[in-house]
């Protein structure tokens, strides 16, 4: 849809809008027509916003100016989604990684495919060479309709029906999909991009696709990239939505579907207000960790005025012992869990002095600089974009407050993981951000790091049910987007038995193991 003036961008909107947000990028020279197979997939699942870059196509009426990362960046933040994982081909790649640099809280994840972060070679980095790039420019400036069927042939270079998919492709190539001006401009930008540092510090969550017979990025980029990208490899050329959207589509839907953005915040909290009256009767594990943490609370730092925040209150368990180790101070339980503060309320009674709050940790009802000491346990991996969490406990804690935090990562009930993938290729067990990200994100928030461990706790089961049934009786089995929908039937409940038993140890026990991190910050 356009104004009366055409300068409304055109973006197309696939999929239920309720659905985690995701925005589709392509790439040089090219059109959103290239991704729509991809972006159909993708829409059985998620909310897709898919568009032609500013200047191309249906939105060639969208100017923009190319030579300023920060101003493409503003002016597509402009249009979409307040928060999406973003996910780029080639040059919407790079656009994808600028996006996460210029604004990081409103980019959930990114995933990258066939995008190389330095497209001309650097510092020994495998990319094209600087001249060939340069002759690519010439050309493109003295005959671009041939220029671009030229490039189009690059791209389909390692594809099994190269000639056929290039005699195809090539019907609708005497359209410029810009002016020649834009397309000089773009490709300029995609030339000065050098993002290999800024890839690999980045906070959120990055999946980064390679085709193996990609004749314009080098698939050995893949190896230089930083330990927290994810490096995926697709036997295609440099459009593996051609001939491999099938394998594509699955490489990132299960980097999607594992994201905390693609568990609903209401689901979680739904979940857990059904479990408040069963919770403490299952909740060994729970409240294990949560005494854990509270031995490294610091008592003599707190002044008779202080306020201290249980966040992630759940039953209360922690709140009554944090009231009577600092008797001086005022009380706030805070949850998402409607039901779990309405419970933790009546459990204390007129006991303790403390007041219940529902709310959004990444929104915190606080003001700034307001709170002494923030105490959660077990309840931040809930949250869908932990920067944001981070800064939001940066910005109430008052100069040298301290919150004290334990949260699962990556590696928990592997076991369970494991059992599930004999079964089928849904996600059944919860999945959780490595150590290392947490760091980032205090680091990133400027909270010093006092105190961290990371102990692995195994359990026991003489049976899988007794597992499965702590699971459900404490609200925490499974959330994610891309679960399977209605009951599990009885041979799958066979088949996920049988895988589990694989992992029963030599004293008899089914192990369950679950990867803890306690965290001690300043701010």
């Amino acid at each position: 849809m356009t104004n009366a003036l055409n300068l409304t961008p055109v973006i197309d909107i696939l999929g239920a809008q309720h659905r985690p947000k995701v925005v589709l990028l392509p790439g040089w020279g090219c059109l959103k027509a290239d991704l729509l197979p991809l972006a159909e997939c993708l829409a059985e699942h998620y909310c897709v916003s898919l568009l032609d870059l500013p200047g191309y196509g249906s939105n060639v009426h969208w100017t923009a100016d190319y030579r300023s990362e920060q101003s493409l960046c503003q002016q597509l933040l402009a249009v979409l989604p307040e928060q999406a994982v973003y996910i780029g081909w080639s040059f919407g790649g790079n656009i994808a990684l600028s996006l996460a640099q210029y604004a990081p809280h409103r980019v959930l994840a990114v995933a990258t495919v066939a995008t190389n972060p330095s497209f001309v070679a650097r510092d020994g980095k495998g990319g094209m060479e600087s001249e060939v790039f340069t002759d690519f420019e010439a050309a493109l400036a003295t005959n671009a309709p041939l220029t671009l069927r030229r490039f189009l042939a690059l791209q389909l270079k390692g594809e099994d029906d190269e000639r056929s998919l290039l005699k195809l492709l090539r019907q609708n190539a005497h359209i410029l999909p810009a002016s020649e001006q834009t397309l000089g401009a773009s490709l300029a930008m995609l030339g000065r991009f050098d993002q290999g540092a800024a890839l690999s510090s980045l906070l959120m969550p990055t999946l980064a696709v390679f085709a193996e017979h990609d004749a314009l990025v080098p698939v050995a980029v893949a190896d230089q990239l930083g330990a927290n990208v994810q490096c995926k490899r697709i036997g295609s050329g440099h459009r593996p939505f051609l001939r491999r959207l099938d394998e594509l589509q699955a490489l990132i839907n299960d980097f999607v579907q594992s994201l905390p953005c693609s568990r609903s915040k209401q689901q979680v909290a739904d979940s857990f207000s059904r479990a408040a009256e069963s919770y403490d009767g299952a909740a060994q594990l729970q409240r294990d960790i949560a005494d854990q943490l509270f031995n490294l609370v610091d008592v003599d730092s707190l002044g008779e005025q202080a306020v201290v925040v249980d966040l992630g209150c759940g039953t209360g368990y922690s709140s009554a012992r944090l009231a009577r180790r600092y008797p001086q101070a005022k009380f706030v339980g805070l949850d998402i869990a409607e039901g779990m503060l309405t419970f933790a309320r009546q459990q204390s009674g007129q006991v303790l002095p403390m007041s219940w709050l529902a709310a959004d940790a990444e929104a915190l009802p606080l003001a700034d600089h307001s709170i002494d000491v923030i105490y959660s346990s077990l309840a931040v991996q809930w949250c869908e974009h932990q920067p944001s969490l981070f800064a939001e406990l940066k910005r109430v804690l008052k100069p040298g407050g301290r919150c004290y935090f334990s949260t699962l990562v990556d590696g928990t009930l592997t076991e369970l993981q494991q059992a599930w993938a004999t079964v089928d290729d849904y996600v059944h067990v919860n999945s959780f951000a490595s150590e290392r990200h947490w760091r980032d994100c205090a680091t990133a928030s400027d909270l010093s790091v006092v105190q961290w461990q990371q102990p692995a706790i195994v359990l026991q089961y003489s049976q899988l049910k007794q597992l499965t049934g702590e699971l459900k009786a404490i609200g925490a089995h499974n959330v994610n987007g891309g679960r399977p929908g209605g009951l599990t039937g009885r041979a799958r409940v066979k088949a996920l038995r049988a895988g589990y038993e694989l992992h029963r140890n030599a004293a008899g026990l089914l192990p369950a193991t679950y990867q803890v991190l306690y965290g001690v910050l300043e701010a």
